[in-house]
């Protein structure tokens, strides 16, 4: 077991099954006055339902059309999202739930492209990126390119997010 401090300019990877800790860490920033925007693959109601996520707050991972939804395919358009928040000031917390979708949509290729942009973005602007993971998903390469610079919450950590 492990103190994992959530500081910001960092991506924190949640490995786990599940994506609880991730949507329940949403309701601690909230708590702490920080503005946070959820990508799920999750549906929007049902994060409502199930952890009080506002489906304002939410951008669903989908091919289905309509306001409020990313097409899973659509890599720049969601690398671009991301990152117009980050030029708030100040920087949100984000959660990307649904790695595991966009790389069945596309190739790691991609997906790690787009990380890897996105962790620049997120330690120069100070801003905080949750990736719940399984890590049954990926291959073990996989896995440490995505975890190299990255804070690795795991099921028995204990989690701090500074005031």
């Amino acid at each position: 077991m492990a103190l994992v401090v959530l500081e910001p300019g960092n991506i924190c990877i949640i490995m786990s099954k599940r994506a609880e800790l991730a949507f329940r860490l949403y309701s601690s920033f909230v708590e702490r006055g920080r503005d946070v925007a959820v990508f799920a693959r999750m549906h929007p109601e049902r994060l409502e339902k199930e952890f009080g996520v506002p489906r304002s707050s939410v951008t669903w991972l989908s091919n289905v059309n309509g306001q409020g939804v990313v097409a899973p395919q659509s890599m720049g358009i969601l690398t671009d999202s991301i990152v117009r928040l980050y030029e708030r000031s100040p920087p949100p917390t984000v959660i990307l739930e649904g790695l595991e979708y966009l790389m069945a949509q596309n190739d790691f290729g991609k997906v790690l492209k787009m990380y890897d942009f996105l962790y620049e973005v997120v330690a120069l602007r100070q801003g905080l990126l949750v990736l719940p993971i399984d890590p049954q998903a990926f291959s073990e390469k996989e896995l440490a390119y995505l975890t190299r610079e990255a804070l690795v919450i795991k099921d028995d950590d204990d989690v701090s997010i500074p005031s």
